[in-house]
């Protein structure tokens, strides 16, 4: 059945305009190229400062994860066991997966497939904001995204390759959002985004409000005339709410984060603004959002149909939203850290596309003024969050340490050379423990032990060929990004918006 027929999807202000619209090539060209500079100066980053050591959390999963699969006594539910507050299923299925591809604990194999999940999911999130977008303004978006993701704000998941379970959040609370903005309550599309909800839970805890997250689109829908209401939607409201609910309820509480969590509202309130502002100072918080709230009253103004591209925005604002409110939870005092910064670097993107989306063909000069002010206050705070060297170099000279002292302890069985010792772990009885275990001294990466099991040679291989051509795969990126905005386009003729 036609959309445009159904009165569901009918705009009570349909409007047909020229616009820009990229060629299949161009577009293709146009991604890769920035997904590439992305992705290049990922792996560049690993090859500088990655890890070889695993650290902290990966020791865990080594004992609860490594040990049991090679020793057979892993079941299919251990993979949902609690890690602190989350359930990082999908992150143990890759580590495992690798470990089973290599024979072998490879962190910096971890750090390379983890880099390559996180630029799928900044391409999902380009061709979601780009949608229907003319080709100047998406080139504008893909070019801006490429700039904000390739310098390591987020260098902490960068470099260690532990933390994919923070790139499977994004991606699958991307593909919700995309999904439910314009699907049907129970029709098979909307029953994908509900499940890819629920799954973002099995990475994060936060993922929990991913479903609350469609429901608040719903709701946003209805009330302007976008959604009919009836009782199919409403039911479907209810089951998102009830597994957001569940989900909740299964999060423990963990003892040992009490202190990171919000203890009052002016707590919560300020952890809040502090997110939602970044890369500024909280008290502009309204400045950095002006643009989605901006797109947000063209929704309310012009109550666009269900599948108007702006709602896929709209629901990206509410899903970001949604982050900040839990960080300003539950860490309310350390809410500025680079492992978040992936998630808040989301909203620069919408409120940059949002600008464009909202820029007439000829702007007016107040309308040109007020934008490339926020551009260029963007722009020197997000330059000023960007000096991270001291911080990613001490991570870089903090493994060398930590090298030297497991080696040491492997080779000679001497626990002085952990006990007091810088280590990658807080706890070196432990650490000793989960080293003495034969079945993880036989994984442990080979510049920690002389012999262990062998790797294959394709998988390291491959591994060392990206390690050492990071800055290859960006300048390829630059050449296939100019190449795309030089190939022909045309202009053709698209109804709404």
């Amino acid at each position: 059945m036609d959309d445009m027929a159904n009165p569901v999807f009918a705009s009570r202000t349909t409007q047909t305009e020229r616009t820009w619209r990229l060629p299949s090539i161009s577009s293709a060209t146009i991604l890769s190229g920035c997904l590439l500079i992305v992705f290049g100066a990922k792996i560049w980053l690993i090859s500088q400062y990655g890890a070889v050591t695993p650290f902290l959390d990966e020791w865990n999963e080594a004992l609860e994860l490594f040990k049991p699969y090679l020793d057979g006594t892993l079941h299919f539910w251990s993979l949902f066991q609690l890690h602190n507050e989350h359930r990082i299923f999908f992150s143990r299925l890759l580590s495992l997966g690798l470990l089973r591809l290599e024979r072998r604990w490879d962190p910096p194999l971890q750090m390379v497939v983890a880099a390559g999940l996180h630029v799928t999911a900044i391409g999902v999130l380009l061709v979601m904001v780009t949608h229907k977008l003319r080709m100047q303004s998406a080139a504008a978006v893909a070019i801006f995204t490429a700039a904000v993701f390739a310098i390591p704000y987020g260098w902490q998941n960068a470099l260690w390759g532990f933390q994919s379970a923070f790139y499977f959040y994004l991606l699958f609370g991307f593909l919700a959002v995309w999904l439910h903005s314009h699907s049907l309550a129970w029709s098979p599309v909307w029953i994908s985004a509900t499940v890819l909800a629920s799954a973002s839970y099995f990475n994060l805890s936060s993922g929990a409000l991913t479903p609350l997250v469609l429901c608040a689109m719903s709701i946003s829908q209805i009330i302007l005339g976008s959604r009919k209401a009836g009782y199919r939607e409403w039911a479907g409201m209810a089951a998102q709410c009830t597994l957001t609910l569940v989900m909740i309820l299964f999060i423990p509480f963990v003892p040992w984060d009490a202190s990171y969590m919000a203890h009052s509202i002016e707590q919560f309130a300020s952890a809040f603004l502090i997110a939602a502002a970044w890369p500024l100072s909280p008290a502009f918080a309204i400045v950095l959002h002006a643009p989605m709230i901006a797109l947000g009253a063209s929704l309310i103004k012009e109550r666009p149909h269900l599948r108007d591209s702006r709602w896929i925005l709209f629901g990206l604002w509410i899903w970001l939203g949604m982050q900040f409110v839990a960080l300003a939870y539950g860490r309310a005092s350390i809410v500025i850290q680079s492992r978040y910064l992936d998630i808040f670097l989301v909203g620069l993107i919408l409120n940059f596309t949002a600008l464009l989306r909202l820029m007439p063909d000829r702007p007016r000069f107040t309308v040109s003024f007020l934008a490339s002010a926020w551009l260029l206050a963007t722009s020197i705070g997000a330059a000023h969050e960007a000096i991270l060297e001291p911080a990613v170099a001490e991570w870089r000279r903090a493994d060398e340490v930590w090298t030297e002292n497991l080696r040491g302890y492997i080779k000679t069985g001497d626990f002085g050379f952990l006990k007091g010792k810088p280590i990658p772990y807080p706890d070196a009885n432990y650490l000793r423990r989960i080293l003495d275990a034969p079945e993880i001294r036989a994984i442990l990466p080979p510049i920690l032990v002389d012999h262990g099991v062998p790797a294959r040679k394709f998988v390291v291989s491959s591994r060392d060929w990206f390690l050492a051509h990071g800055p290859f795969l960006a300048v390829v990126g630059i050449v296939l990004f100019f190449f795309g905005m030089s190939c022909p386009r045309r202009e053709v003729t698209a109804t709404g918006k």
